[in-house]
């Protein structure tokens, strides 16, 4: 996952998840801080595929297992 600046598309921050992404990614804000969630979990078959597309930096395919990735947006 990464993060982009709008205005020059400098990427600002970027991380590996621990499986697939399966939903869209939404932004909501509690008490003035901004957060970005991501749903990710082991379906339709994509991650058996990763380590052929990406050659040059292959990625596990995970066991099992789901999850809600929370990232705060700032500070």
């Amino acid at each position: 996952m990464k993060a982009f600046d709008v205005a020059t598309g400098a990427v600002l921050w970027q991380t590996r998840l621990g499986t697939a992404v399966q939903g869209f990614p939404i932004s909501y804000a509690v008490d003035g801080k901004q957060y970005i969630a991501v749903p990710t979990a082991w379906g339709a078959g994509v991650p058996l595929l990763y380590s052929n597309w990406i050659l040059e930096d292959p990625l596990r395919v995970p066991e099992a297992g789901s999850a809600l990735y929370v990232f705060t947006v700032g500070d």
